[in-house]
């Protein structure tokens, strides 16, 4: 049989085919003659050193001998002192080889001697042999005497030591194992979470309740008992988070909503210009009245009132707040074109409290209707025409106030709305454009002292918008560090507006909600009444 050899890999096979003879004149031999029988020292000594080498062998001895096999005469019969040499020089190179050894045995099996082809020149990079020794025999064989037998101690030593090279053992498993291994493992029924963690369910089930949106940022909070929590202030807003910021009870209660709008945008949004025009209108127009000195939480600064008041005239009982009586023809002409303006002012803030809250605008805006009140950009008490865009309502008058203005924490028990509106922002003195905080320290901002938390006007440095109960929580404008306060030669200060609805105001207006037209204006004193067309 021909076998090919190559220097980029040997492969030898080996398969003696003979066909069973009925008689031969050879004795039968008993034992093999060769000096590597499977029992001579010689042999385990090589396979002991093939296995510190990685050596792996499969040896499928394929011979279909009735009774009797001829013996192979190969010079390079398994005994042979050259294929010894050549075995041991391709140990060194990495010589794997493999056997598997399958026979149909009845009793004994007979050894046998294969012949093999002349010496060819080795492959040095990988050697590989694969004999094949198959023997069928019908009645008798011979017994190996191997004392590599199953139950011998060599044997074991040697799988001991097959453990340490990485030797690899397959096992049988039983039908009945297998069928149990292959009946399919029901899946869990609860599904893989939707949500990282239970803070992040409870701020979607927070989303889902007051429909608001992913950029809206929620701060979870328990209110104190007390009037003043014992907890260490915190200053909002957190600048790492969404501009628009809710503040909630663990029920998931708004307590109060801000959205900052920085000056850092370039160019501004819509938005951020038209807020900016409202704030130099409201300053302009708040210097054109007097100061409200009546209000008893006003610790420091000016707060000025526009929008409709109950009366203190005499035989009135409402009407628009006065204007300053020293007013100049054109302080006068400005004011009315500021007042004219009024009306589209109302209608863009109520677009923004209702995309801050919607809920507590619907809950400003059905007080109005119930009880008849005017809007704070009105100039006549009368019932609010088409063009007057009624469905836009949601407060009767905005108290503005500036030149280092802080108060004392209150609830606002005046008022009956449920929600205010606050607009603040630094301004320029003369102008009242908002500008950025003229400096870096912090602390003047909107305090809630039941939560500990402060909205920091520095620090939010940009136009803010606030949405807070109004007689749930106390509430105050802090006083302003020394950096902040107004001295001479400094031409800034502080606006802060506030939208509300007036509880004696919302008792007249019920009073004259179905009255004639000459009833209302005996009993109101507005615009046109006073200071005429």
């Amino acid at each position: 049989m021909d076998n090919t050899v190559n220097h980029q890999g040997h492969k030898g096979a080996c398969a003696v085919m003979l066909p069973a003879t009925r008689a031969s004149p050879v004795s039968l031999r008993t034992q093999s003659e060769s000096p590597l029988s499977p029992g001579s020292p010689e042999l385990l000594a090589r396979r002991k050193a093939n296995n510190h080498q990685g050596y792996k062998e499969t040896r499928v001895v394929s011979t279909l001998v009735d009774k009797e096999t001829v013996p192979s005469n190969s010079p390079l019969s398994p005994g042979s002192p050259e294929l010894l040499a050549r075995r041991k020089a391709n140990n060194h190179q990495g010589y794997k080889e493999t056997r598997v050894v399958s026979s149909l045995v009845d009793k004994q099996t007979v050894p046998s001697k294969s012949p093999s082809s002349p010496d060819q020149p080795n492959n040095h990079q990988v050697h590989k042999d694969t004999r094949a020794l198959s023997s069928s025999v019908n009645e008798r064989t011979v017994p190996s005497k191997s004392p590599l037998s199953p139950g011998s101690p060599e044997l074991l030593a040697r799988r001991k030591a097959n453990n340490h090279q990485g030797y690899k053992e397959t096992r049988v498993v039983s039908s009945c194992t297998a069928r149990a291994m292959s009946i399919p493992v029901p899946k869990p029924r609860n599904p893989p979470p939707q949500y990282p963690s239970g803070t992040a369910k409870k701020i979607a089930r927070a989303h889902r309740k007051n429909g608001t949106s992913e950029d809206t940022y929620f701060i979870i909070c328990s209110p104190s008992q007390t009037p003043v929590s014992p907890k260490y202030v915190i200053k909002l807003p957190i600048l790492v988070q969404p501009s628009r910021q809710i503040v909630s009870s663990s029920s998931l209660t708004p307590q109060f909503i801000f959205e900052t709008h920085s000056f850092n945008i370039n160019p501004p949004t819509s938005t951020f210009n038209k807020l900016c025009d409202i704030i130099q209108t409201l300053h302009a127009m708040a210097k054109f009245r007097p100061c409200n000195k009546r209000n008893h939480n006003r610790i420091n600064g000016e707060m000025h009132m526009i929008g409709f008041r109950p009366g203190n005239d005499r035989g009135k009982s409402a009407g628009t707040y006065a204007r300053r009586t020293d007013l100049t023809p054109a302080e006068k002409a400005l004011d009315d074109t500021l007042w004219a303006k009024l009306q589209s002012h109302n209608e863009f803030l109520s677009q923004r409290m209702e995309a801050i809250s919607r809920s507590a605008y619907e809950q400003n805006k059905n007080l109005m209707n119930e009880y008849g009140l005017l809007n704070w950009s009105q100039e006549e008490w009368s019932e609010m025409r088409k063009e007057d865009r009624p469905e836009y309502k949601f407060a009767s008058n905005v108290s503005v106030t500036y030149n280092d203005f802080y108060n004392e924490q209150h609830q606002d028990e005046n008022d009956i709305n449920g929600w205010s509106y606050g607009l603040f922002s630094y301004i320029e003195l003369g102008t009242g454009k908002p500008i950025p905080p003229p400096s870096t320290e912090l602390g003047h901002g909107f305090l809630f002292p039941r939560h500990a938390y402060l909205i920091d006007f520095v620090k939010a440095a940009g136009i803010v918008e606030l949405v807070w109960q109004t007689s749930m929580f106390e509430h105050c404008t802090t006083q302003p560090p020394e950096s902040l306060r107004m001295k001479k030669g400094r031409n800034w200060t502080h606006q802060g507006c506030s939208f509300q609805i007036n509880k004696n105001l919302a008792k007249v207006a019920q009073e004259l909600k179905n009255s004639s037209p000459q009833h209302i204006e005996k009993k109101t004193l507005c615009k046109q009444q006073k200071y005429g067309s």
